[in-house]
């Protein structure tokens, strides 16, 4: 038989209730703080916060936004633009046409000064002697060789080849074509003779007769007759009614579109001369209100610089950076104090405390009651 395992000792009763109590005493009101704190941030972060943060963004973020995309945005662009034209049209351009007329131009001359006197001077001279010195005595020798193999070669292998076909010819060749035209060919021609007349006459009375008749004496009537009562009425009767549509219909909506193009055209040829003299007009004033306007904003622009800009600077170098400074060395220095102090009290109390209410916990959790 197995023996069970011996029963944990468990603490007196003397022992296990006292931890509890006390257990009980520190935890609880440390979980009752908790969960009211956490409790009163939802509240105000549902109900201070965000209202704050909804007012501020109304009252503060969306008209600096506006302001930021009105007043500094369209006129940081525009004048983006007006540089990145004048960029253009004042450097690139005049570098380009610098490049292309003194640079690119000499050059170019130059290179092809350079390839006629290479042409004329190294080439030619070069393309002579190779044709002098080395292509024409290749082609002299090029063609004795082929007289000799010509001579030597070539004409006694020709003189043997025409023999043996005059022998072949006269031997075996005539022969046998006299018997093919003999025994084969014209007794076959006479037989296809024979069957090229027999099938003409059978065409010529059974077919050819009686489709010659049937079409004399029945279709040409009947389509002579068809012709002159049916089509041809049929005819006249629609190049009438196509006089007639033409006078009634076309003729008059020829004239009508061509005298309401006239119209359309002379109308369109005034407004477009009032229409030409009104935008000169528009185009002189809007070009003098931007000189204007131009002049004016060059001039708040200057008065602001030295009204807003300067002082604003000046008091940025003077006061609040130097005070910010200030701050954020202090900030730096309170937070590693206050990091040291936390990491202390972490150490040596928190920690403790927590071993100690932990053993308490696990002490309260295995006794009985």
């Amino acid at each position: 038989m197995k023996r069970r395992p011996p029963a944990e000792s468990s603490p007196p009763g003397c022992v296990l209730w006292p931890a509890r109590v006390i257990g009980v005493l520190i935890v609880l009101p440390v979980r009752l703080l908790w969960e009211l704190f956490a409790l009163l941030g939802r509240c105000v972060c549902a109900y201070v916060l965000r209202p704050i943060g909804w007012v501020l963004d109304r009252v503060v973020v969306a008209p600096l936004r506006w302001v930021w995309a009105t007043c500094v945005v369209v006129p940081l662009s525009a004048l983006w633009r007006a540089l990145v034209w004048a960029f253009a049209h004042l450097l690139v351009i005049p570098l380009r046409w610098v490049w292309a007329t003194l640079i690119v131009a000499p050059l170019a001359r130059l290179w092809r000064g350079l390839m006629w006197a290479f042409a004329h001077l190294v080439a030619a001279p070069l393309r002579w002697l190779w044709a002098t010195l080395v292509v024409l005595p290749l082609t002299w020798l090029w063609r004795g060789m082929v007289w000799a193999f010509t001579r030597l070669v070539v004409a006694p292998l020709a003189a043997l080849w025409r023999g043996l076909a005059w022998a072949f010819a006269r031997l075996l060749v005539a022969p046998l074509w006299w018997v093919w035209t003999t025994l084969v060919v014209l007794p076959l021609r006479w037989a296809l003779h024979a069957v090229a007349v027999t099938l003409r006459w059978l065409g010529l009375w059974l077919i050819v007769r009686p489709v010659s008749w049937f079409f004399r004496v029945i279709l040409a009537p009947l389509g002579l007759a068809l012709y002159r009562y049916v089509i041809v009425p049929a005819g006249q009767v629609i190049r009438w009614i196509g006089i007639g549509l033409r006078i009634a219909v076309v003729t008059p909506l020829v004239a009508l579109v061509t005298w309401s193009g006239r119209a359309v055209r002379a109308a369109y040829r005034a407004v477009g001369a009032a229409l030409a003299a009104c935008g000169r007009v528009v185009i002189d004033v809007l070009a003098f209100a931007w000189r204007v306007v131009g002049m004016i904003a060059s001039f708040l622009g200057r008065v602001l610089f030295h009204l807003a800009v300067r002082p604003v600077r000046w008091i940025w170098r003077a006061l609040v950076r130097p005070v910010l400074g200030a701050a954020g060395r202090v900030w730096r220095a309170s937070r590693a104090a206050l990091a040291s102090s936390a990491r202390w009290t972490r150490t040596n109390v928190i920690r403790p405390v927590g071993d100690v209410t932990r053993s308490l916990l696990r002490a309260m959790g295995a006794g009985g009651p």
